[in-house]
This record gives structure tokens, C-alpha cells and sequence, in this order.
């Protein structure tokens, strides 16, 4: 048993140090350091793609962001969700917009609501601006700002004492029957 063990760190020696001669190049000799293959990577295949495709040129091709433009895009869009029957269009209507710089705008809405809305249609809104506006490094956010003018109470409405007191103010001679018939109001 003693014998065996050495032959086989030896003969795992052996393969180790043949590895190498393996992986070097029949005209090349065989050295600690190999030069890499002139094979593209992947990584490579995707970049060159993706430099072809154009888009290395679409920072020149994009169109700066102005309000005016987005405002009307932006009402085509709405013109689109009503024709869909999407109830999502109330909150596009009621959404402000707010450019931000040449390729970034702000979506403020009033309340949770209707930024779920704009979110649910972020994916279709966004194409659809990027062709319309001919940008492609369009980028928004929705952000939500209560509006003071929303937020004032509206008159709640009277309860059925409140509304007896005001048309005995009003008539009091309904006041006067409800005494002589000896009436008790339920409030």
C-alpha cells in the first residue's frame, strides 16, 4: 500500500505538467502565458450588435424634449386610451407634466390612484412618446403632489336635525305645526 500512493501523486504530477503542452498551439511553444484567441466573445457579439443597430448615432438623432410637443403627445395618448375604452385616461387627464431636461420629464398626480394608472401603462406610454417625440433616451417619473385646491372640504351634507332647524328658519310655520300637532322627530 505505501507504493501505490506515491505512483499516484506521481502520475498526477504527470498530467499536471502535460497539461499544458495540450493547450498550446503546434507552432507556438509551450510557455506558462497564452495569448488569447482573436475569437470575438459574446460580450463582444452583443456590443457590435448593439453599435450597429444605430443606436450609437441615436444620441445625435434625438430631439430635445420641449413641453409643447410632450403636452400634445401626451393628449394623443389619452386620445388612444379613450378609443382602447381604458378608464386609465381620467388620470392621464388629470396629470400634470414637467420637463425636466432635453431628454427627462415629471408626471405629478394628486394621489396614489392615479399614478397606479400611469404605472400600469408606463410600458405603452413610453414607446409610444419615443416615437412620437423621436427620442429614444426619453425618461419619465411619476410623483405624487396633493393639489391644495382638491384638498378643501367640501360642505358635507346636512343631517335631518340640522336640515328641520334650517327650514324652520326658513318657514316657521312649520315650526308652528309641529307644535300644535304635538310632533316628535325622530334626528
Amino acid at each position: 500500500m505505501i507504493l501505490e500512493i506515491p505512483r499516484v501523486k506521481e502520475e498526477k504530477i504527470k498530467v499536471a505538467e502535460e497539461a499544458p503542452s495540450y493547450r498550446s498551439k503546434p507552432n507556438q511553444p509551450a510557455s506558462g502565458i497564452q495569448k488569447p484567441e482573436s475569437k470575438i466573445s459574446a460580450l463582444d457579439n452583443i456590443r457590435n450588435k448593439y453599435k450597429s443597430n444605430g443606436n450609437s448615432s441615436a444620441d445625435q438623432n434625438n430631439e430635445p424634449l420641449n413641453l409643447e410637443t410632450l403636452q400634445q403627445s401626451w393628449k394623443n395618448y389619452i386620445q388612444k386610451l379613450k378609443e382602447k375604452k381604458n378608464p386609465a385616461f381620467q388620470s392621464f387627464e388629470l396629470a400634470q407634466l414637467q420637463v425636466k431636461d432635453e431628454n427627462c420629464f415629471e408626471v405629478i398626480t394628486s394621489n396614489n390612484i392615479e399614478q397606479k394608472f400611469i404605472e400600469q401603462e408606463r410600458n405603452h406610454l413610453f414607446s409610444f412618446l419615443q416615437k412620437q417625440l423621436k427620442n429614444r433616451l426619453l425618461q419619465f417619473s411619476v410623483t405624487i403632489r396633493e393639489n391644495v385646491q382638491q384638498t378643501q372640504p367640501i360642505e358635507a351634507p346636512l343631517s335631518s336635525r340640522d336640515q328641520f332647524l334650517k327650514m324652520t328658519e326658513q318657514y316657521p310655520l312649520v315650526k308652528e305645526l309641529k307644535d300644535k300637532l304635538r310632533l316628535e322627530l325622530d334626528y
